[in-house]
């Protein structure tokens, strides 16, 4: 009996139980029947360090075509306990700017070169982090390291024992001082990925994604610059983190309104998502005292600018928008009321998020929902609505929801 007289089905499992096994490449000489497969299977989904993107230039053609996501984890310079409960220094915020510029643009550059079709769909996601950030005062977090896995990680803090950072056997004892929580999360305001000249288009790209692991800004403006090297993007899905510093969010706010203004007309999905934490916000303004002018908001204030960009932006073939806690659902839809010729299309699914919406809130609750359900008359093609508010202790949710093909819609709360 060899290889090929086994039933197709019964050498199917065979290579399924195989590519669950580490270090399948041995394998791969076998036949080109494992060959393939095992390809597949390992390039489905890459996830690379700057150091590994001439690996990735190397790739065949026949290799890239199996390949669906990209995960670029660039690493940021490490720091040292003399400088870990201080902010990062200018000097230190340029040197990992410039780090992220040259693996992007490198990056860039090598997939502009991949062949693409109307059927080929690609994710590229994005990840920074120093690696310092782990090894000094957040061991429970999890950075996008290489080799990391969060629930290995949330396992392992019962081991952590660290008097110089606050860990006592797997327990915080000392929380992080203020410029120890603000330096994962610094914004990247000199990031400028055009400044040695303009990205090269990339078509292979459908979809970019940021996820909240990746505590770094990435400023507002240098992300636009990505997405408009991307002619075929579908689809983002973005998760940055509320800023630490207080006086930035203005400016930052107008960078978000200039960013979505601005969006490429081939997006159809977009989704944000601006994590906080509290306990993190606690810390601050345990921190610094409570300084108006110079903390966050305790509870986030959206920008009204941002969520009337948002209403504009939604209106230009968009199928799919889930914004929280970045904008009020209130200025989106008080924008979109005030201007009653206004009409979505496309629009598919709406998800916002509104801090009014609270048992200590009904008579602004009750504005809200009346003033959502005026728009939603002028959404013909609307499935879904989800309006939600969240924080600790407290919850609330209205969604509404229509098939296609059903008559009645159905309202939850």
């Amino acid at each position: 009996m060899n290889w090929l007289s086994l039933p197709p089905e019964l050498r199917n499992n065979i290579l399924l139980q195989l590519s669950r096994i580490n270090n399948t490449g041995i394998y791969a000489s076998v036949s080109t029947e494992w060959r393939r497969f095992l390809e597949k299977s390992n390039f489905k989904h890459l996830r690379l360090h700057q150091d590994c993107l001439e690996f990735l230039d190397q790739l065949s053609e026949e290799q890239t075509a199996q390949i669906d996501h990209i995960w670029l984890n660039i690493e940021l310079t490490t720091y040292t306990c003399r400088v870990c409960r201080k902010w990062e220094s200018l000097t230190q915020t340029d040197t990992n700017d410039r780090v992220i510029i040259c693996a992007v643009v490198r990056l860039f550059s090598i997939l502009a070169k991949w062949k693409h079709d109307e059927k080929r769909h690609l994710t590229l996601e994005l990840n920074a982090y120093s690696p310092s950030d782990s090894a000094h005062w957040f061991k429970d977090c999890s950075f996008g390291a290489p080799a990391e896995d969060k629930f290995e990680v949330v396992a392992r803090s019962r081991d952590f024992h660290d008097l110089k950072h606050g860990w006592w056997r797997g327990r915080v004892w000392e929380h992080p001082p203020n410029r120890a929580i603000g330096r994962p999360f610094v914004p990247s305001e000199s990031l400028n990925f055009e400044k040695r000249g303009e990205l090269p288009l990339v078509k292979v790209v459908t979809k970019f994604v940021l996820r909240r692991q990746c505590r770094r800004q990435l400023k507002p403006t240098a992300l636009l610059q990505l997405w408009s090297a991307l002619p075929r993007l579908e689809e983002i899905r973005y998760e940055p983190w509320q800023l630490g510093e207080g006086p930035l969010q203005l400016p930052w706010d107008l960078f978000y309104g200039g960013m979505i203004s601005e969006l490429p007309k081939s997006v159809k999905k977009v989704t944000v998502f601006e994590d906080f934490n509290e306990n993190y916000l606690d810390l601050l303004q345990l921190g610094r005292g409570h300084d108006p002018h110079h903390n966050p908001d305790r509870v986030r204030q959206p920008s009204f600018h941002v969520g009337a960009v948002f209403a504009t932006r939604s209106r230009e073939g968009l199928e799919y928008l889930s914004v929280a806690l970045l904008v009020d659902a209130r200025h989106f839809f008080d924008v979109c009321d005030k201007n009653p010729h206004w009409r979505w299309d496309t629009l598919k699914s709406l998800t916002l998020t509104s801090r009014v919406m609270c048992k200590d809130e009904p008579d602004e609750t009750n504005v809200l929902l009346t003033t959502a359900a005026h728009v939603a008359q002028r959404m013909p093609k609307l499935e879904t609505m989800t309006l939600w508010n969240g924080s600790r202790g407290e919850a609330c949710s209205f969604t509404y929801s229509r098939h296609p093909e059903d008559i009645y819609a159905s309202v939850t709360w």
